[in-house]
């Protein structure tokens, strides 16, 4: 049976002093207690051990459950400890409940009167946080804590896409029509005959392999054709997918910003003739071409947009829209969409291209703002 300290220490009621047999056996008690302690130490929860390893993130687990009212004791520990095992994306969510709530309403401006999905609030949290080019919601901008979100690696698709563009230049036709130029792929060393320009389609999708390419005799694809005009190209991934102004195929790949993305990842810097320099350009100009200041305190004059990176900033971005009609942050998305699309496809300038996307004319404004978050499906996703 285990000696206490209370024990160890008492007094003997005959001789007045400490029993110091007992003592002794207290003691060797104690250095057994303690070796196997040391041994065995005890083991933290996997909580316990995130917060131990995030001190940042152990602050704003105690700030958020202390802000709910609750008060320290176990019930305190046990909020904080299930913050901590929360995904990046939810803890965002948690701390900056007006993030939330845009994201909710953007949902249900799009898809009805339901709640997100998770998906689509995880992809909400990470555009607020690292922004785009065309939301000027940058949460890293407002010293927001990010709790350790990662963007996903841009779809491969895009990927592909922005690769292929990269690549397409405008080239003059051969013979009568030699003064009419086309969009027209520059074969390279990755990309070196039609064959393999082919066969990227069919990675892309074999649908969409099928709608450049066609039937061939006896129903093979016109697979030496690929590369030669590619405005169908263009218009596969640019145009809305139905004549009421569906998703484009880029929109489902996941907007503008993640082909911007793409470009920024592939280093395209605006100065070549490609058809993605083009779009670059494009975007540089637009922001350049602003007449609203480029600072947010109403200072700071015409944007100098450097590099297409620099060019991309909350500050560029928030006074190079800031005099056009009213759109929630998501929905600026939507409208860089239509921007491209006009800029690519219909062969517009920037500022035929924002009129157009507007719905400028004779009449005036007669454009009425889209709503919704424009670069994701109802279920969050940015895949085909």
């Amino acid at each position: 049976m285990a000696i206490t300290y209370e024990e160890a220490i008492a007094l003997d009621p005959i001789t007045g002093e400490v029993n110091m047999d007992l003592f002794q056996q207290y003691a060797d008690q104690q250095a057994t207690n303690l070796a196997n302690m040391r041994a065995n130490p005890p083991q933290l929860s996997g909580a316990l051990k995130t917060l131990q390893a995030n001190p940042e993130l152990l602050n704003q687990a105690t700030a958020y459950v202390a802000s709910q009212g609750v008060a320290p004791g176990a019930d305190f520990q046990a909020q904080v400890e299930d913050f901590a095992v929360q995904s990046p994306e939810r803890q965002y969510l948690t701390v900056y409940p007006d993030v939330l709530a845009q994201a909710t309403t953007d949902y249900q401006n799009r898809f009805g009167n339901n709640q997100p999905t998770s998906e689509f609030e995880d992809n909400f949290a990470r555009q607020h946080y690292y922004g785009t080019p065309f939301t000027p919601d940058f949460g890293i901008e407002d010293n927001r804590y990010g709790f350790g979100m990662e963007l996903p690696n841009v779809n491969s698709d895009l990927m592909n896409i922005a690769k292929i563009l990269m690549n397409v230049e405008d080239r003059n036709y051969v013979g009568d029509n030699q003064d009419v130029s086309r969009p027209t792929y520059i074969f390279n060393e990755e990309i070196s005959n039609p064959i393999a320009l082919s066969n990227v389609y069919g990675d892309i999708g074999q649908n969409f392999k099928t709608n450049l390419l066609g039937s061939g005799a006896g129903g093979g694809m016109n697979e030496d054709m690929a590369g030669q005009d590619m405005s169908r190209f263009l218009r596969n991934v640019f145009a809305p997918s139905t004549n009421m102004g569906g998703p484009s195929m880029l929109e489902d790949l996941g907007g503008v910003s993640e082909l911007a993305r793409a470009y920024g990842i592939l280093g395209v810097t605006g100065e070549g003739d490609s058809y993605a320099d083009k779009q670059v350009r494009d975007i540089q100009e637009l922001l350049l071409n602003s007449s609203s200041s480029a600072d947010m305190d109403g200072t700071g004059g015409r944007v100098n947009a450097g590099t297409f990176a620099q060019s991309l900033t909350p500050s560029n971005v928030i006074g190079a829209f800031s005099n056009m009609p009213p759109l929630t942050p998501t929905g600026l998305a939507l409208f860089g969409g239509k921007t491209l699309y006009n800029m690519m496809v219909n062969d517009m300038d920037a500022t035929q291209a924002i009129d157009a996307t507007f719905g400028y004319g004779p009449e005036g404004n007669t454009y009425t703002p889209p709503v919704g978050f424009g670069d994701f499906g109802p279920d969050g996703s940015n895949v085909e």
